[in-house]
């Protein structure tokens, strides 16, 4: 993702929804060997909540800009939650 739409993408969740930002610079922020277990954990959380595909991947990919200090593209997102999905 983009560094501009990254940024615009966090700015518009601290302002309308309240979710504070994390970066790299922060020490909670997921560092990169921990990202796949980290999103996964929270896509099958997000999954077993009963949100339908589409949004878990949504719910994922926020999560991942906002939390980690490497977003993972896309794509390695969707492969993330059809795997959860389908357990």
């Amino acid at each position: 993702m983009p560094r501009r739409i990254r940024t615009r993408f966090k700015s518009i969740c601290s302002q309308n929804l309240g979710i504070t930002q994390r970066g790299p610079l922060d020490e909670r922020a997921i560092e990169s060997e921990e990202r796949n277990d980290e999103l996964t954990r929270w896509a099958g959380k997000w999954a077993s909540e009963g949100n339908d595909i589409d949004t878990v991947i949504k719910l994922t990919m926020g999560h991942n800009v906002l939390h980690c200090q490497e977003p993972l593209p896309q794509r390695d997102i969707e492969v993330i939650v059809r795997s959860v999905i389908k357990r």
